[in-house]
């Protein structure tokens, strides 16, 4: 629908001009763009359905607040066409100032849909060139009046008709309504039937068991500790100003979007990150990074870490050591060390790391 109204305006606007049209051309122009706008209710309603700005009560009631705003910007078109002769009145002007509200309207949901990264692919970037019909064609109006039909026809089929194009060919792109969707109830039958037309087995009903015994796969070093360490060097680094967003995580991690989310939630759980979430509880942006999480993220040191650190210096030292003398003080001291073994040699170096070394009492 966003595709055929999008066209038909262009069709509209490259035939009778960009308005000024009087009698029958005008109610066509106008008619065509009421297409548009038609178009344009589908796709919020598709991006209300999709949850393409987020799932809280602020991202819904902006796409509601977008729908008003095309309700109010439809009717004006409405008047344009079947009534022009009250054009001067203060309630047509009113009503005419809706249409440019709801072209920008849905431009902020362009970018929106950019940021919140719920839409992938070419779903998620080419509502914001579509969008940017008002702020690209509203100047180039005042500034080129001759060019501006064109411009606005091509901005048009290349922008809004291209992406309901995308919208109704990959579907799966508009984010998590649209993916892992299970087949209809009808599609299959409740209780499979048997070959002998009997009563189904109870294991034809439960389908195969998984056996609880096997522990859970490990994703810590696989999921977690990556995503945490990519967290770690964006808190901590100017780029985003210490809070980087979800979507920026993504691709510094290297993994898929739906196993940074999973990961995100985990360490926003165990406490190593702080997160910022939206009115559905979903983490929008990272604010900060525990002192735990910063020591396994490698940004501060651990105390087994600077510990072995230390043994392989002393070793290392020994073996250099240009005169005698000194590779047996230095050999006398790394076996000092292996002496007195990884565990106290960790809460020697926790203590010095600390700032403190803790005395005989």
């Amino acid at each position: 629908m966003v595709a055929a109204g999008s066209t038909a305006w262009a069709g509209g606007i490259l035939t009778f001009g960009f308005g000024g049209a009087e009698g029958w051309a005008g109610i066509a122009h106008e008619m065509t763009s009421f297409l548009f706008q038609l178009g344009l209710v589908a796709l919020v309603a598709v991006q209300l359905r999709t949850g393409a700005i987020g799932t809280g009560l602020l991202a819904r009631s902006l796409l509601h607040a977008e729908h008003v705003l095309l309700g109010l910007a439809m009717v004006s078109t409405l008047c344009y066409a079947f009534l022009p002769e009250y054009r001067e009145e203060g309630w047509f002007l009113a009503l005419d100032a809706f249409w440019p509200l709801s072209m920008l309207g849905m431009f902020a949901i362009g970018i929106r849909i950019a940021v919140a990264g719920r839409w992938t692919g070419a779903a998620r970037w080419w509502p914001l060139g579509a969008e940017s019909w008002a702020p690209v064609n509203i100047p180039i109006a005042q500034a080129l009046p001759a060019l501006s039909p064109y411009v606005a026809a091509g901005h048009l089929l290349v922008g809004y008709a291209a992406l309901g194009v995308v919208l109704a060919l990959r579907p799966e792109l508009t984010g998590p309504a649209t993916r892992g969707r299970l087949p209809c109830a009808s599609s299959a039958p409740r209780h499979p039937v048997t070959p002998g037309g009997g009563a189904p087995s109870r294991a034809a009903e439960t389908g195969p068991v998984t056996s609880l015994d096997a522990p859970l796969p490990d994703v810590w070093f696989t999921r977690d500790l990556p995503v945490l360490r990519a967290i770690a060097r964006l808190v901590d680094g100017p780029e985003y100003g210490g809070n980087p967003y979800l979507g920026q995580v993504v691709p510094a991690s290297g993994l898929p979007k739906p196993e940074v989310t999973a990961a995100a939630r985990a360490l926003v759980s165990a406490g190593y990150v702080e997160a910022l979430t939206n009115y559905a509880g979903e983490i929008v942006r990272f604010t900060g990074i525990s002192a735990e999480g910063r020591r396994l993220a490698g940004l501060w040191p651990t105390p087994q870490g600077e510990w072995d650190r230390l043994v392989e210096q002393l070793t290392t030292r020994a073996e250099h050591a240009p005169t005698d003398v000194e590779r047996a003080r230095w050999r006398s001291f790394a076996d000092a060390a292996a002496a007195v073994g990884p565990d106290d040699g960790a809460l020697l170096m926790s203590a010095l790391i600390g700032g403190y070394v803790p005395r005989a009492r």
